[in-house]
């Protein structure tokens, strides 16, 4: 079927095809085991959509039709029931459904940062874990998130673009020799050095594969404003009551201030779980501060 709707309906202008193509829909098709019906019986049918980590919220139209075999691409004799039949006239058509498809398993409504997660992970910004062959991921928000993650987190998240050409900027030892076309961790990390997010440290390392700390994580997303959207982070007024960082070296302590004055760190527990501010960030936590930063650069 997936050819028959590239053919036939993707290709087609607007208007054209049994609901009519839309701009802007994204589009599934499925189809159902062979089975031969008799006039006026019924079935269910489950609806598996893999989403590959990018759920959100859709209008869903559901068509349903006839095919000939077992074969979806063999559209001849039409005698079996097929879901999404791009042949005939559909014989039920449901249209506009409201749906949301949750990005992750372990990420549903009620856990703690769903909204920052789901909204990157239908944004394409965070992609999870597969699990099983099912077409299923996990975020796993508790994990730890490396350096060179955050790098490429926060890249994505400010729409940086990545060449695989791209001349390095600076030659972190410890990164290792760039052999492959992926872009991971390279590109992301010099594209996030060129824009002032990253400085690595004085020994000539950026230690990639090492678990970023809330403070660093951090001064970087506020080095990134700075650098990036400089007009959207205020300045902080000297009444301003720090909660969160005081503890920090200075440069980080000044960058947590910044952070939680502008909101940044919206969202976090930062007087329990997220206190501290030199131990390792969570996947959770960096999608909520990366979430707010894109809020506060979309204003």
């Amino acid at each position: 079927m997936e050819t028959v709707y590239a053919n036939e309906w993707e290709a087609a202008p607007v208007g054209v095809g049994h609901n009519g193509r839309k701009e802007g829909y994204k589009w599934w098709v499925g189809y159902s085991g062979a089975h031969d019906w008799a006039l006026g019986e019924t079935g269910q049918v489950a609806i598996t959509i893999d989403t590959h980590g990018q759920g959100g919220s859709y209008l869903l139209d559901l068509a349903t039709g006839v095919a000939g075999s077992a074969d979806p691409e063999n559209l001849a004799d039409k005698s079996l029931w097929q879901m999404g039949s791009a042949g005939l006239r559909p014989s039920g058509v449901l249209l506009d459904q409201p749906i949301t498809l949750y990005c992750f398993t372990d990420v549903i409504p009620g856990v703690r940062y769903f909204e920052a997660i789901q909204g990157m992970g239908a944004q394409g910004l965070v992609e999870g874990y597969p699990v099983g062959s099912g077409g299923y991921r996990e975020f796993r928000p508790t994990n730890p998130v490396l350096r060179a993650q955050y790098a490429k987190m926060m890249v994505g998240a400010l729409g940086l673009g990545v060449d695989e050409a791209m001349t390095p900027p600076v030659d972190f030892r410890d990164l290792g020799r760039d052999v492959s076309t992926n872009l991971y961790p390279h590109e992301y990390v010099w594209t996030a050095y060129g824009n002032n997010i990253i400085k690595g440290y004085t020994d000539g390392t950026f230690r990639p594969y090492v678990a970023i700390s809330r403070g660093h994580a951090v001064t970087m997303t506020v080095r990134a404003l700075q650098k990036l959207h400089p007009s959207v982070l205020q300045t902080v007024p000297a009444t301003f009551v720090q909660t969160w960082g005081k503890d920090l070296l200075p440069e980080h302590s000044a960058n947590a201030r910044m952070a939680e004055y502008n909101h940044l760190l919206d969202g976090l527990p930062l007087t329990t779980t997220s206190a501290d501010g030199k131990a390792a960030m969570s996947r959770g936590e960096v999608a909520q501060v990366l979430w707010n930063m894109m809020h506060l650069v979309a204003r």
